[in-house]
């Protein structure tokens, strides 16, 4: 029994503590679920107090419009209305100003035409005495202006034949002077080259006399010490071939034999520097062929790279140049489209306008 009442015991306080954490597993669940509803249910309200009030700004707004837009269009009207009575007033006061203007030119050409008709015979009177003064003036002007050129032309002709005359008496005289100059300086001149080619002939023939013994002696001196020396060098020649035969004759083996071993040491020794000059010679043509590889690879990459980045950048120009032409069309397009549409638009409601104040005028006529 003691036992029975342990594990009805162990029971129910396993099921209230399962019950206890059920109950308060369901209480945290309904709590996230009333949260999250009563979340839902604030931002429906906020968004429906948001569309209320967007609503309400968007009637205010509008009518706010419809006002500020009516009052244009009125003061629009009153505009046009003002600019059709100015522009008829100015017309009116211009005409009325062109019809009294001609009104008034009218009076004075009548005026005028009378006052010329009273004046005139008198007018032609005096000028026909003015015209016969001027033509009595002009001809009597003609006639001296004659005279004058008459006498001035006699003057002038004297004067030329008188001064041609001194002319040819001054032409012949300057030339019977030049030629009597000329005659005495050539007769001068033919005496004193006559005198001139006899002293240069003599000087000639005496510097040619005393070139030629100073060269023959010479060439002579020059013979006798040449025949000198040569016998002097044979003669010393003869001795000292002699005297080095009998010095140097025990010596010309060992002689030999040194010449023969310089001329072995000396071509293996050429041999061996042009083994290395022939080895330096590839090795730095190897080099050579190698940096110039080298120089012409970096020169071809480098190219390749030059086109590449040039093409490029010529690509690049060019596709900036075709959008910025595109963007530029289309936005003229639209800039001229819309001036076109404004200018119809202006035209269309002046033209509304004009006709309806004329027929607002025409039915209060």
């Amino acid at each position: 029994e003691e036992r029975y009442r342990s594990i009805v015991v162990i029971q129910s306080a396993w099921r209230g503590y399962t019950t206890r954490r059920n109950i308060a597993h369901q209480h945290e669940k309904a709590i996230r679920i009333q949260t999250a509803y009563r979340c839902f249910i604030a931002q429906l309200n906020y968004q429906f107090d948001v569309v209320d009030i967007i609503i309400v700004q968007s009637i205010a707004r509008r009518r706010a419009c419809q006002k500020r837009y009516a009052a244009m269009i009125h003061k629009r009207h009153t505009d046009a209305a003002i600019v059709i009575q100015k522009y008829w007033r100015s017309y009116d006061c211009t005409m009325n100003y062109l019809h009294s203007i001609a009104d008034i030119l009218i009076v004075q050409s009548i005026v005028r035409r009378w006052i010329a008709m009273r004046f005139v015979p008198k007018f032609r009177k005096k000028r026909d005495d003015m015209m016969a003064t001027r033509i009595q003036s002009a001809v009597r002007g003609w006639v001296a202006w004659r005279k004058f050129k008459k006498q001035q032309a006699a003057v002038a002709i004297q004067k030329t034949w008188k001064g041609f005359k001194q002319y040819i008496e001054y032409i012949f005289t300057v030339a019977d002077i030049v030629m009597v100059q000329k005659t005495v300086k050539g007769w001068i001149a033919r005496r004193e080259l006559e005198r001139l080619k006899i002293e240069k002939a003599e000087q000639e023939i005496n510097h040619a006399a005393t070139t030629i013994q100073k060269v023959w002696k010479g060439y002579q001196a020059q013979m006798n010490m040449l025949y000198t020396l040569v016998h002097i060098i044979i003669v010393q020649s003869v001795v000292r071939r002699r005297i080095a035969i009998i010095k140097f004759k025990p010596m010309l083996m060992e002689h030999r034999a040194a010449i023969t071993l310089q001329c072995a040491w000396r071509v293996k020794v050429a041999k061996k520097t042009y083994a290395e000059h022939n080895a330096a010679r590839k090795i730095q043509a190897a080099t050579r062929g190698w940096f110039t590889f080298s120089a012409y690879t970096a020169f071809k990459a480098a190219r390749k790279i030059q086109s590449w980045y040039r093409c490029q950048a010529t690509r690049r120009g060019y596709l900036y140049y075709i959008s910025a032409r595109k963007i530029q069309t289309i936005w003229r397009g639209y800039d001229a489209r819309k001036l076109a549409d404004e200018e119809r638009w202006l035209r269309d409601y002046a033209a509304t306008m004009i006709q309806k104040n004329w027929r607002m005028s025409c039915q209060c006529a």
